[in-house]
């Protein structure tokens, strides 16, 4: 049976659905409207047997919705509801709640700034990214009081409503265990930039790598730490030295592995990103210790450190304490610059405005300091080949006769050592001449080293001694001043959060980084569309969000329409890039799916 729209499936006792429009699909499935119920079905691709074990036992124990005293629902969950079968009787599925008004907690934390989301939160401050951080903790110290871990605590399994509703997507991944049975249903999925240190590069289907509430509240931390810090991930950070060669390695993920968080240490390489704000200037002292419970570790002693994580339920009364300072009469402000802030008096000002200030300060400086874009050299006339002349002969030199052979001698001897001295003069000032021009050669910001290669070597002859590259020069010799190789850069991929929207007429998608460029020079993005219901799109605009503004970077082109392909871009220095958007040229029924790689970064 090949299950599409318009199928109907059956349920565990004997319901029947309708499968309407189908509003998504992952690599485990596809997801369908169910006609005529606020429900959807999610239909497997390929069946595991303890996949539907699993479901099962879900179906039969179901979980309810948490409310607080009130009756206000804080957290929803998309658990089954039913299982879904084929005409044959074989499971194929489950029907679960239809989520409709929210958007992912990562919308949240970047400011609710995109237009879905100003629509949709048009009254949104940062008090609110403090409200969802303790319904979220709430939420998370609910699902360990019933038994279950979620295990894949990603941006995109956590809806945020307008109301501050927390609803959690992917039940089917949650870790939990048939208390009857004893049987341990796992989770063996997991994104890296939310994924506890002991659990990074292990095959999460092992039997070895088990989730626990320990690595829970390691996702949970970060999850608050970028609500209440204007998005950035707590192991972002910016490199103090320079790499010689560009590299594979995803920062921000060695980081993590090694526990370098750079807003809780000082470190003698690495530092907050620039636009970033500071820890102490956005919360309290508790919530920092909360933090370095969390992020104080290294590579060594993370299953010591593992089990001091700030818990779920700790979370939620040091979040509660901290927003009551905001209702106390004196203890906190509403920023005056920008009237979606908050700071508490203890602060002394207004940390996310500090941070836009100092950002703002360093575009400035780079737009100062960036050279003029060269101008294309006019073409001269050859000058016509002069008409060669044949040269006079030479005088013949006449001998004194009465001039001495010696003196001859003398004579012819002191014209050679003239024309030597002559000659040692020019070297001289040549040699002047090119030490003054290799070191003005060198740029502003490099510095000798402490210590380096003697600049000859037993024989005499020059022996280099080669500078790492930056991102503004290549290698260089620190004596002579000769340039070699590239400009240092940095290759990984583009980490972020994907979100469908509009930009005109034409539904695209949007990667928000994880971590912004500032200051592009040059950019290349390796890119791989996939079309699907037969359309073909070879020209593809790519837009940035600065922060206000979408502007068009270039065009991307596929010459067969789908597949993958490589397109480099240049800026002046003064770019930033917070956001990234795939444009197609065509209009029509289609869907597509695409993904971007950043192979070359050059900053400034």
């Amino acid at each position: 049976m090949s299950i599409q729209e318009n199928s109907v499936v059956s349920g565990r006792n004997g319901q029947r659905y309708t499968l309407g429009a189908e509003i998504g699909a992952g690599g485990e499935g596809r997801v369908f409207k169910i006609s005529g119920q606020n429900l959807v079905g999610k239909i497997y691709k390929k069946v595991d047997p303890e996949v539907e074990k699993k479901i099962r036992y879900m179906v039969q124990h179901p979980i309810a919705d948490l409310r607080d005293s009130s009756g206000k629902t804080i957290l929803a969950l998309a658990w089954p509801q039913d299982i879904l079968c084929d005409d044959r009787g074989v499971f194929i599925g489950y029907t679960m709640p239809f989520i409709q008004n929210g958007v992912e907690i990562c919308t949240v934390a970047r400011g609710c700034d995109m237009p879905k989301a100003k629509t949709m939160f048009p009254n949104y401050d940062w008090m609110f990214n403090l409200q969802v951080a303790i319904n979220l903790s709430k939420a998370v110290a609910y699902l360990h009081s019933n038994n279950c871990i979620v295990g894949d605590l990603n941006c995109k399994n956590i809806m945020v409503s307008p109301g501050g509703l927390i609803t959690m997507l992917d039940n089917d991944s949650f870790d939990m265990v048939d208390t009857v049975s004893g049987i341990h249903f796992r989770c063996c999925a997991g994104t890296q930039d939310y994924l506890a240190p002991e659990l990074q590069g292990r095959n999460l289907r092992s039997p070895s790598a088990v989730f626990s509430v320990h690595s829970d509240n390691f996702a949970l931390a970060i999850h608050i730490f970028q609500l209440l810090m204007n998005n950035y991930h707590p192991f972002t950070g910016k490199n103090l030295v320079v790499i010689q060669n560009s590299t594979s390695v995803n920062q921000r993920l060695d980081h993590l592995v090694n526990g370098k968080c750079p807003f809780i240490h000082n470190y003698s390489d690495l530092t907050i990103p620039i636009g970033a704000p500071y820890l102490n200037e956005m919360v309290t002292p508790q919530l920092v210790q909360d933090f370095y419970r969390t992020f104080d570790y290294n590579a060594g002693n993370i299953q010591e450190r593992m089990k001091l994580r700030t818990t779920a339920a700790q979370w939620v009364t040091d979040l509660q304490q901290y927003m009551n300072q905001f209702y106390t009469q004196g203890q906190a402000y509403r920023c005056r610059k920008n009237q979606k802030h908050y700071y508490l008096r203890q602060a002394g000002k207004c940390g996310l405005c500090a941070a836009e200030e100092r950002l703002t300060n360093f575009r400035n400086r780079q737009a100062a300091s960036s050279p003029p874009k060269p101008t294309p050299p006019r073409p001269t006339p050859t000058p016509p080949k002069p008409t060669p002349t044949p040269p006079k002969p030479a005088p013949t030199p006449h001998a004194s006769a009465s001039a001495p052979q010696s003196a001859q001698k003398s004579n012819s001897s002191s014209g050679c050592m003239g024309t030597l001295v002559i000659a040692a003069v020019i070297f001289c000032i040549i040699l002047v001449i090119w030490n003054s021009f290799s070191s003005n050669k060198r740029k502003p910001g490099t510095t000798e080293p402490t210590s380096y290669i003697s600049n000859t070597d037993s024989q005499g002859t020059h022996t280099h001694n080669w500078i790492p590259a930056t991102y503004t020069r290549p290698e260089y010799c620190s004596s002579c001043g000769q340039e070699r190789g590239y400009v240092k850069g940095y290759l990984g991929t583009l980490y972020g959060e994907y979100e469908d929207m509009t930009i005109g007429n034409a539904n695209c998608g949007m990667l928000a980084l994880s971590t912004p460029i500032v200051g592009m020079r040059s950019m290349t993005l390796n890119f791989e569309v996939e079309m699907n219901y037969g359309a073909r799109c070879e020209n593809w605009t790519c837009y940035t969000w600065d922060g206000d503004q979408w502007k068009e970077l270039g065009v991307l082109t596929l010459p067969g329409g789908t597949g993958s392909g490589s397109c480099t871009f240049y800026g002046d220095g003064t770019q930033y890039i917070g956001w990234l958007a795939l444009v197609p040229s065509i209009s029509g029924n289609y869907s597509y799916s695409w993904g971007l790689y950043l192979t070359d970064v050059q900053e400034s």
